[in-house]
């Protein structure tokens, strides 16, 4: 899993970012590398904040603010199913594929079935700190 490369996430995570945005540039360099091979090499990064172990352990936000893992396995079956001389060396974002592919309803995937997970951009990890994203923020 790694982010397209949004130099608004930097502020104060600069180590995270020198380790997803390095996979993001090691799918990039591999896919025109490899490009006409019949091996693909693409990365992927949730549009939301997605339940698992670190956003439980990190206490990110309420899981009104989440969507399920099974978004991002959906999305990873969708890619490996694509010709891979066509799709390869991108930076993808699982709801946005998913769209170019004719899924629009992305209800099944929320933990909160009352609400929609805000998508988080790179200027929303400026003030992501303490595990609270900024719609969190505005509740406090």
């Amino acid at each position: 899993m790694s982010p397209p490369i949004d130099l608004g996430m930097l502020d104060g995570k600069i180590g995270y970012c020198i380790s997803k945005f390095g996979m993001t540039l090691i799918a990039h360099g591999l896919g025109q590398e490899l490009k006409g091979t019949g091996v693909a090499c693409n990365s992927l990064w949730p549009a939301t904040l997605i339940e698992s172990t670190a956003t439980m352990n990190f206490q990110a936000g309420e899981r009104s603010l989440w969507r399920k893992a099974a978004i991002v396995a959906d999305c990873c079956l969708m890619i490996v199913k694509e010709d891979p001389n066509e799709l390869t060396g991108n930076a993808l974002i699982d709801e946005d594929f998913m769209k170019t592919r004719g899924i629009s309803d992305f209800i099944k995937y929320r933990c909160d079935p009352d609400s929609e997970p805000p998508r988080i951009s790179g200027e929303d990890w400026k003030s992501f700190d303490a595990g609270i994203v900024p719609e969190q923020k505005a509740k406090l």
